[in-house]
């Protein structure tokens, strides 16, 4: 089983995330990925909190210095977890010594 990286995220941004001590070892295959990177899955899976009535991004702060904050930490949160997303999705080994 092959999954695009578009079926990876909408595993962790869809899913419950929400259940704490879920298993999520049930969306792939026996052994499909590595005990590593199935575990990042689930840190993703327990971090995403966007989206949805009552989510993340519905809050706001009158204190402008502090909702330009919220809204920082939001954006690095996000882009954080797509990138370990993107190597989930990429469980093949990596080079360990640059080419010449």
């Amino acid at each position: 089983m092959n999954l695009s990286l578009y079926q990876i995220i909408s595993l962790a941004a869809y899913g419950n995330a929400y259940l704490s001590g879920e298993k999520y070892d049930h969306y792939f295959s026996d052994n499909y990925l590595p005990k590593e990177y199935l575990q990042l899955f689930n840190c993703c899976r327990s971090a995403w909190v966007f989206g949805g009535m009552g989510s993340w991004n519905d809050i706001y702060f009158s204190d402008k210095d502090i909702n330009q904050e919220y809204h920082s930490l939001s954006d690095k949160l996000f882009e954080l977890i797509h990138i370990a997303l993107l190597v989930v999705s990429n469980p093949s080994p990596r080079p360990t010594t640059p080419k010449e």
